[in-house]
């Protein structure tokens, strides 16, 4: 049996998103795959089982590292519009920190065949789910489904996330504020 090469895995992996962000989805082969990462298609086929399975397991790691950075800051005792703040902050760092990642995590969520058999699977979404439901019991947030309120938060830290990158403009400290008011408004109760 062969020992796993985490060097050769993680080229794999990087050589997947960039391709992926270049090429798309359909337009990434496994050879590609293995050509960027200086490895044998062969090789992939150790690790992977197919290159769906490869681009799941790919997005599951992904999603669960950068929900994981959004929520580093949080904890069960702060206000909510902290909490909510440090989300929000924390994902506006990731995107424009790991632009790579975002855009692969974008892509394979526009992807339905993929996406919806590994966004079910994701353990990480519990603890956003606690944070929402504790402070919606506590009557701070509106009583509507979460994964609104969840959307809502990140597609709108999305939207400016992406004009920042686009080059269009910097969003600055305030301008970030401001657009969290705006969130915060949008999911506060009054």
């Amino acid at each position: 049996m062969r020992i796993k090469d985490d060097k050769k895995i993680e080229s794999i992996k990087i050589a997947a998103i960039e391709l992926i962000q270049e090429l798309g989805f359909h337009g990434t082969s496994v050879s590609k795959i293995a050509k960027k990462a200086g490895v044998s298609p062969a090789t992939i086929y150790i690790y992977y089982e197919n290159k769906e399975e490869m681009l799941k397991e790919l997005y599951i790691e992904l999603k669960d590292r950068m929900i994981s950075f959004i929520l580093r800051d949080t904890d069960n005792l702060m206000q909510a519009k902290k909490t909510f703040y440090l989300i929000s902050k924390a994902y506006y760092e990731f995107i424009l920190s790991n632009k790579d990642e975002y855009y692969f995590i974008k892509q394979f969520k526009s992807c339905p065949a993929l996406h919806d058999q590994c966004d079910q699977n994701l353990s990480s979404y519990k603890k956003i789910n606690e944070i929402i439901n504790n402070y919606k019991e506590q009557g701070i947030i509106k009583d509507v489904d979460n994964s609104l309120i969840f959307a809502f938060l990140l597609f709108s830290v999305e939207g400016i996330s992406e004009y920042n990158l686009s080059g269009k403009c910097c969003i600055s400290e305030n301008s970030f504020d401001q657009v969290y008011d705006m969130i915060w408004d949008g999911i506060s109760i009054k």
